[in-house]
């Protein structure tokens, strides 16, 4: 009886392996396989303008805030002390008395340019991938 079993686990270790081999000859419909690798210049030029959106753009320090602290759609409180007071700069665009020192108006002005150079470069480098394809 030993023997039975050892020879049907000995036949099943070497048979079962070999069932799941196949050729398999698949029909490629909607994929390139072979190419020019344009995807990493693609997604290299416009990964920065997107990523910088988020950081440079539309934080609460810089074009949110601008837009939000100014129309009274947010407050930010100061709490007695120099944790929410940031240089008065969200206290000024609450009572509208900005000058152009401003901090608020100057980040936002200097990450809505950066973006837009950012956006240019994309432009630059996708331009001519468009005019090929």
């Amino acid at each position: 009886m030993k023997n039975y079993i050892i020879y049907t686990l000995l036949i099943g270790i070497l048979f079962v392996p070999n069932m799941g081999c196949s050729d398999l000859d698949e029909n490629v419909l909607d994929e390139v396989l072979e190419g020019s690798g344009t995807a990493d210049l693609v997604t290299g030029s416009i990964a920065p303008v997107y990523a910088y959106l988020r950081r440079g753009v539309w934080r609460h320090t810089t074009g949110f805030g601008l837009q939000e602290v100014a129309s009274d759609e947010a407050i930010l409180p100061n709490r007695g002390g120099r944790d929410w007071f940031d240089g008065g700069k969200y206290f000024e665009a609450h009572r509208h008395t900005m000058t152009p020192t401003n901090v608020l108006a100057r980040d936002t002005w200097n990450g809505i340019t950066i973006n837009i150079s950012r956006a240019l470069t994309a432009i630059e480098v996708l331009t001519p991938l468009a005019d090929q394809g």
